[in-house]
């Protein structure tokens, strides 16, 4: 029988089928970021095996979300708190300034050359120009994610994705930065940095912590979150990186005290994947695990007393009143202690590196936009808001003891920490 009028009617004033999530922009971007997070951690130190430098997978897939941004992102929802984002906009500012006006003959583009590492292998130096883009492409990053990833299976994604390009990374064996006879050997995975590849490794191991503990990852995530926890444990002994080590256990320590009613599962998760590092550092050659013995033992720190740090940043306070106001420019810290030391020497602490590099106000707005950031994501009722505060606290202790600003493990966490803010 035909179809009443009134039924007819109807069936036309049905709404239309909604999109698919993966098919919408926003969906899109996700899946483009949860790809960039898995290529977070390799680079050139994996060319040897896998014959490419893998980094570049991961500036082309950022390119095309810089190019896609602009259609999606809406007013309302600007990425990062107010005081981060003055704090981003004053870094552009300064950086215009200071080598537009200031020190426009300090500004090279493309590749001015190659250093020799210990052993013999070269890596890349790129002009201070492509430093400072590359710099902004992975504040792009920690904005996207900002914007993307504003619910705890979105964040866990991005998470889970990066544990397991971090996991590849380490079972592939990056570089291993064996140094002269004197110097014990280190990983130093795609970065050929072994502190910021231990960096890397404090931010997976507490990522997969956090994701056997989640409430909102199923039985199966729980369970792969805890086979990776492995690699990137093995990977930050491995580093040799003492602040990563510290920035490790102080995260491991804010994930268990702010998630009170899961300290048990913590305890116990954290006992497995004491065990398995320690079953697989036994499979290693025993050379790596006298190098990370001797490498982490006290001993050695008395001798090269916490390798020359507090020399290093007794100099660049010397030297305060030089860049107090201006600064010396986005990656032109060393410049400050020319005089003092016969080869250029990074801070080696984040917080030092902007006071140096954007002076006294620079550093103001970095502090204002962490503090509300962690005051945020404290107060939050939401636990996985709270594990990723214990994130945000990995990267605060280690950052003492790297420059980790110009890192993309830095702007994965930041991004992530302010992914909650909706103006």
């Amino acid at each position: 029988m035909p179809p009443t009028s009134q039924t007819a009617t109807a069936t036309n004033l049905r709404p239309p089928k909604a999109r698919s999530r993966w098919t919408s922009p926003e969906g899109a971007l996700a899946t483009l970021l949860g790809a960039a997070a898995f290529f977070a951690p390799w680079g050139e130190g994996l060319s040897a095996t896998v014959g490419f430098d893998a980094s570049r997978v991961f500036i082309g897939l950022m390119v095309i979300v810089t190019a896609s941004l602009p259609f999606i992102v809406r007013i309302s929802h600007l990425p990062f708190n107010r005081a981060l984002r003055i704090w981003i906009f004053y870094l552009a500012i300064h950086t215009l300034v200071v080598y537009g006006i200031w020190k426009p003959h300090l500004l090279e583009w493309g590749i001015i050359g190659q250093r020799e590492l210990a052993d013999g292998v070269s890596k890349i130096q790129e002009g201070l120009g492509l430093r400072i883009l590359r710099f902004f492409l992975f504040v792009t990053f920690g904005a996207a994610l900002a914007i993307s990833a504003r619910t705890s299976r979105a964040r866990n994604a991005v998470l889970l994705s990066y544990a397991i390009g971090l996991s590849c990374v380490v079972a592939l064996g990056g570089y291993q930065l064996s140094a002269d006879p004197t110097t014990v050997a280190r990983l130093a995975g795609g970065s050929l940095d072994p502190n910021a590849f231990g960096l890397a490794c404090a931010i997976g191991v507490v990522a997969c912590i956090h994701l056997t503990m989640s409430d909102t990852t199923s039985t199966t995530i729980r369970r792969l979150a805890l086979i990776l926890s492995t690699a990137p444990a093995v990977g930050l002994l491995a580093s040799g990186s003492r602040g990563a080590i510290l920035g490790t256990l102080a995260g491991i320590g804010g994930l268990t005290l702010l998630n009170r009613q899961k300290r048990r599962r913590a305890l116990f998760t954290i006992s497995l994947i004491a065990i398995a590092t320690a079953l697989a550092l036994t499979l290693r050659p025993s050379d790596l695990r006298l190098a990370i013995q001797e490498r982490l033992s006290i001993a050695s720190v008395v001798e090269d007393r916490g390798s020359s740090r507090p020399e290093l940043w007794r100099s660049y306070l010397d030297r305060f009143p030089a860049y107090a106001i201006g600064g010396t420019g986005m990656h032109s810290g060393p410049s400050a202690i020319s005089e003092s030391w016969d080869q250029p020497r990074m801070t080696h602490n984040v917080y030092l590196q902007i006071l140096v590099e954007h002076g006294v106000l620079g550093l103001v707005l970095f502090a204002a936009g962490l503090f509300s950031a962690i005051r945020n994501l404290v107060r939050s009722g939401v636990s996985d808001r709270r594990a990723t505060a214990a994130l945000l606290l990995t990267w605060l202790v280690a950052s003492f003891f790297v420059d980790s600003l110009n890192s993309r493990e830095s702007w994965l966490v930041i991004g992530l920490a302010c992914s909650n803010y909706d103006k």
